[in-house]
């Protein structure tokens, strides 16, 4: 037991560690599923919304065609699934910052997915090839002492002995997906700065166009190229003379 602990403490350390080098938070999550597997742990995480009470699965590191089936079977997706975190056990995790560790992780989905008949529930299980016997530890992830999600750790070699080992990792790797979100959102804001400073420098290219000259073609090239280079496509319309009717006298579109 002793030696099975250290080994899953040294492997845990090296996956915060590659982690820690990521900057999109899929690619953090897809080295830590990779390096989970070669020590027989499965994980899924979920991140609490952040202005409604609850929390919605973001990754699973179990994929399969027998998950597909089974979600097929239960007309559940996985990803994307949304739990109420007033309910059990979530109250325990994130009000008490407990972690739960249970012998098997059935007990435990079938009590957050009620809906699902505990007889169609196995026959999924069996389909995903998952054992119903298997430990599994539901944790809370919090930054700065604020909960920002849970994730479930389970696997044959997991065992009560390893909780404290698996706290101190599910505090690492919220770090981690708290950084990787924040340089995504940062990237993200800057990418649309970008995208509106060409959008003005593009009108006001087009607007010194139209300013300079009145052939109307010289203008449309000008405003499809301009638009084009940005990835717009545009339409020009003029006015008929009864003014209540307008003539399209030029369109352009965007290739796929």
């Amino acid at each position: 037991e002793l030696k099975r602990n250290y080994d899953l403490q040294n492997t845990l350390v090296q996956v915060s560690t590659q982690m820690g080098h990521s900057t999109s938070t899929k690619e953090a999550l897809e080295i830590m599923s990779d390096q989970m597997h070669q020590i027989d742990l499965e994980f899924i995480i979920g991140i609490l919304d952040a202005h409604k009470p609850r929390m919605t699965v973001e990754f699973l590191s179990m994929q399969n065609k027998g998950l597909k089936a089974a979600e097929k079977l239960t007309g559940i997706p996985v990803i994307g699934y949304q739990f109420i975190i007033s309910d059990w056990p979530f109250t325990d995790i994130f009000e008490e910052k407990k972690v739960i560790f249970h012998d098997n992780t059935f007990d435990l989905v079938h009590q957050l997915m009620p809906q699902i008949p505990a007889a169609l529930l196995k026959q999924a299980y069996r389909l995903a090839t998952v054992s119903v016997e298997v430990p599994v530890a539901f944790i809370p992830l919090f930054v700065n002492e604020k909960a920002v999600g849970a994730i479930a750790i389970w696997g044959p070699r997991l065992r009560q002995i390893n909780i404290d080992i698996l706290k101190l990792f599910s505090s690492q790797v919220a770090s981690t997906l708290e950084n990787t979100k924040r340089y995504e959102s940062e990237k993200q804001i800057n990418e649309e700065l970008s995208r509106s400073k060409a959008f003005v420098t593009a009108l006001n290219t087009v607007a010194t166009t139209l300013s300079e000259t009145m052939d109307l073609d010289i203008f449309i090239n000008s405003l499809s190229e301009t638009f084009l280079e940005l990835g717009f496509g545009t339409f020009l319309a003029l006015v008929d003379d009864d003014e209540q009717s307008a003539t399209l006298q030029y369109g352009s579109h965007v290739h796929p």
